[in-house]
């Protein structure tokens, strides 16, 4: 019997079964109706809006800026380079990061070859003074040789003047006198032996007188005329040949001493230039082999970096570690240091520089003096305030990985004040400048702008939806735009794009596109005036929802429409237009911003409604 009413109680279980999923099947299938419902059923204004949405328009004052990212840098900073001609290894370096004083030693390179090569040339310096000397002792011997042998040359002249003096007043006169004495002796004595040869003559003739007498008489009187002849003759030998010869042969000693001289002057500077130019020689090579000494003495010196200046001891290696060719790796010990290489950086931390880059189409707004507030994250984002201090002439290029950015270093200083900031060279940092300030001027902010075509728009409410009401913008910044017409003061704003449902849907009229185009003269962005980056208003579609309160976000959309706008309007049409940044936006002619009292009322849209 239990076996039968088991048999019976299934099937109605499997009935039972079968019901509950049909019922369940048809609950699901009316819950997704109801949500479908109510996904599509238009969405109320006061009821999915929070008053954060909404902003009413009002006289607003802002800055205008734009924002560039660096790093910092050191204003003064000091370079310590490896000063040898040749690489060497380093054999110690003080830690990166830490504060030297003046004189602290920070490195020293590998000397071992320099100090050999010292000691060689010192070796070759002290044989060079020998030479000197030397030489020097030389000249001294040669010049009293000369001395000497110039006094003999001389003496021998003045004994020749002498000797020629001597024979003209003396010599010759005595000889003369003395032959003229001979023949006046010779003729007396002549003329005496003559009257006695006559007496004798006489005398013979009268017998008084033997002819042995007479005879020797005779003889006596011809040997005194042979004598007076031989005098006469002697006189005229003399005056005619021995005189002349005699005074030729002394004068002829006077030139000879006077030439000898000349020769003795001749060998004397000759023995003088060699041995000056053996210490000349002898000098230059000591003066070489003393600068070579000195050279290495400086090199070997050079090999010791010490600290010029108190700083923060930074590896040039980390300043600059992207050198794909150089695969030497950090400054360490042992690594091979090139000539002229930079080796460590002192920056005197005092004072610090941002170094930002500014695209090509802004630099013209930054000018020398304007303030500034720089963001450095490594300072858990504080911020310092700061002042452009220089920019740069010439633009820098992107490099391989964008050939066609170019951008300008602005340097911005910053005021660090009296107190402890522990900022580094290379920190990241971004800088705002503050390019203009809008007073008291009708705005909105800038995530409540829209574009659609070339015409800015609000969203402003009417009722439980959202009409589009054109604007034109003015002066703007990352935060706010200056309504310049279409909206009045008080005049609420939504700051996001409303649903699709929630929004009528109207199409711009010529005149209204014509009066509230954005674009080029149409007053979008007065001269002078550019905001941080892209600050045109985001774009009127209803393909989709985008993304709420992200006001640089909105910018860079709507400045890819503004550009556009601007290209139709007879901008240049260059091929680089597409990787020039939203923010390259230039209008020309400036508008007055609209006070609160004077903005015009909201301006009716003259199209019909589209639900």
């Amino acid at each position: 019997m239990g076996f039968g009413s088991d048999s019976q109680s299934r099937p109605a279980a499997r009935t039972r079964g079968s019901v509950l999923v049909k019922t369940l099947i048809a609950v699901g299938v009316l819950v997704a109706i109801g949500a479908v419902a109510l996904a599509l059923k238009p969405s109320r204004g006061p009821t999915n809006t929070s008053r954060a949405d909404i902003h009413a328009a009002s006289a607003t004052s802002f800055d205008i800026t734009i924002t560039a990212s660096g790093e910092l840098v050191a204003k003064k900073q000091t370079d310590l380079k490896s000063r040898l001609k040749r690489m060497v290894a380093i054999t110690e370096v003080v830690p990166e990061g830490q504060f030297v004083r003046v004189g602290d030693v920070l490195c020293r390179l590998n000397s071992d070859d320099i100090v050999k090569r010292l000691n060689e040339e010192e070796d070759r310096l002290r044989s060079a003074e020998n030479e000197v000397q030397v030489a020097e002792n030389a000249l001294k011997i040669q010049l009293s040789d000369n001395e000497s042998s110039l006094r003999q040359s001389q003496l021998k002249i003045d004994l020749a003047q002498l000797e020629l003096e001597k024979w003209i007043n003396g010599d010759d006169k005595e000889k003369l006198q003395e032959l003229n004495l001979a023949i006046e002796r010779g003729r007396l004595e002549e003329d005496r032996l003559r009257k006695k040869l006559d007496r004798s003559n006489e005398l013979f003739e009268r017998e008084f007188l033997s002819s042995d007498e007479r005879e020797r008489d005779e003889r006596d009187y011809l040997e005194a005329k042979r004598n007076l002849e031989t005098a006469e003759l002697r006189l005229r030998v003399y005056q005619e040949f021995t005189r002349n010869k005699e005074l030729k042969k002394l004068e002829s000693d006077v030139q000879e001493a006077i030439a000898e001289r000349a020769r003795v002057e001749s060998i004397n500077e000759s023995n003088h230039a060699t041995r000056k130019s053996q210490l000349d020689f002898a000098r230059a090579n000591l003066r070489q082999r003393q600068s070579e000494v000195d050279k290495l003495r400086e090199e070997l010196d050079a090999t010791t970096i010490v600290a010029p200046t108190a700083g923060l001891v930074v590896y040039q290696s980390s300043i600059a570690p992207d050198r794909q060719w150089d695969n030497r790796g950090p400054i360490a010990v042992g690594r091979e240091i090139h000539p002229n290489e930079s080796i460590i950086v002192l920056p005197d931390t005092r004072e610090m520089i941002a170094s930002i880059k500014v695209h090509e189409s802004l630099i013209s707004k930054v000018q020398i003096g304007q303030p500034a507030f720089v963001s450095i994250d490594a300072a858990q984002g504080r911020i310092f305030d700061g002042r452009v201090e220089s920019i740069g002439i010439v633009a820098e290029s992107g490099g391989w990985r964008d050939p066609n950015l170019r951008e300008y270093e602005v340097r911005v200083a910053l005021d660090l004040g009296d107190g402890e900031h522990a900022l580094k060279p290379s920190m990241r940092c971004e800088a705002t400048l503050i390019l203009d300030r809008v007073e008291n001027a009708l705005a909105v902010p800038i995530q409540g702008i829209f574009i659609d075509g070339a015409v800015n728009f609000v969203y402003t409410p009417e009722g439980d939806r959202y009409a589009r009401v054109p604007v034109r913008v003015g002066r703007r910044s990352d935060a706010f735009a200056e309504i310049a017409d279409g909206l009045a003061s008080g005049a609420k704003v939504l700051l996001r794009e409303p649903d699709v449902g929630q929004i009528i849907k109207v199409d711009f009229s010529e005149d209204i596109t014509a009066r509230f185009a954005a674009g080029p003269n149409r007053g979008d962005s007065p001269d002078g005036a550019t905001g941080a980056g892209p600050t045109s208003a985001r774009s009127g579609s209803t393909d989709g929802a985008r993304s709420r309160g992200q006001a640089r976000t909105v910018a860079a959309e709507a400045a890819t429409t503004e550009t556009d706008a601007t290209s139709d309007a007879g901008a240049d049409d260059s091929s680089d237009t597409d990787e020039s940044p939203a923010a390259e936006i230039k209008v020309d002619a400036p508008v007055q911003p609209v006070a609160a009292a004077a903005a015009p009322k909201a301006v009716p849209v003259p199209a019909t409604e589209t639900r």
